[in-house]
């Protein structure tokens, strides 16, 4: 999709519609979400152009079925302006992912190529970066109120790579600022390179437990 969306169109909707129907009877627990970080050739316009379609091939079969949506260039938070979502349609959530700043947390990252040089990237909680991610979070709670959808903070987490201790400072600042304007949130990821979880050593990365559920 991301890569050819006008030939892969018609593959995802009928994707779409087999998951729908095969689940349209679970718990209204169970949510959907139509695609993860659209991005690439799926960009503001095209992913506008889009979604409706992935849209109704669900309603058809789950009509109060919650659905999640986020907008184009990776779900970030500087995009969530450019989606406008079905007003008629209020069982959907917004969605956005945030790795900000990206040096941070994708440093060292092997799947971006510029990311090598960020080695060594801190985040200590200066007032100015509190002052940006609290920025970012208002303007994603600003269009909250004024499309009337709740946010879901869908991912967030910082790589392996940086300090320990800065990333639980930046891992407990974002899930708190989210709470603050009324996010859910879920952390990215359980037990691989962002991960809470040490699989290995069978045991939590306490520093990041900790932040996520606000403990000392």
């Amino acid at each position: 999709m991301n890569q050819d969306p006008v030939q892969n169109l018609p593959r995802l909707v009928e994707l779409w519609k087999q998951i729908a129907l095969r689940y349209r009877n679970q718990p209204k627990s169970l949510m959907f979400e139509l695609l993860n970080e659209p991005h690439d050739q799926l960009d503001d316009e095209r992913w506008q152009e889009v979604f409706p379609t992935l849209l109704k091939a669900i309603r058809d079969s789950n009509p109060d079925r919650i659905i999640l949506i986020g907008p184009a260039y990776l779900n970030t938070v500087d995009r969530l302006d450019k989606i406008q979502l079905p007003p008629q349609d209020r069982r959907i959530i917004g969605t956005f992912h945030y790795y900000k700043p990206l040096q941070f947390t994708h440093q060292g990252a092997f799947w971006l190529n510029d990311s090598a040089p960020w080695r060594g990237t801190r985040w200590v909680g200066t007032p100015q970066e509190r002052k940006e991610l609290r920025n970012d979070f208002e303007r994603a709670a600003t269009w909250s109120k004024q499309n009337h959808r709740p946010l879901y903070l869908g991912e967030f987490g910082a790589y392996r790579e940086a300090n320990m201790e800065d990333r639980a400072l930046w891992t407990r600042a974002v899930a708190r600022e989210a709470e603050k304007w009324g996010f859910s949130w879920s952390y990215w990821e359980f037990c691989s390179e962002f991960g809470a979880y040490d699989a290995a050593a069978r045991q939590w990365r306490q520093p990041l437990l900790n932040a996520l559920l606000d403990k000392e």
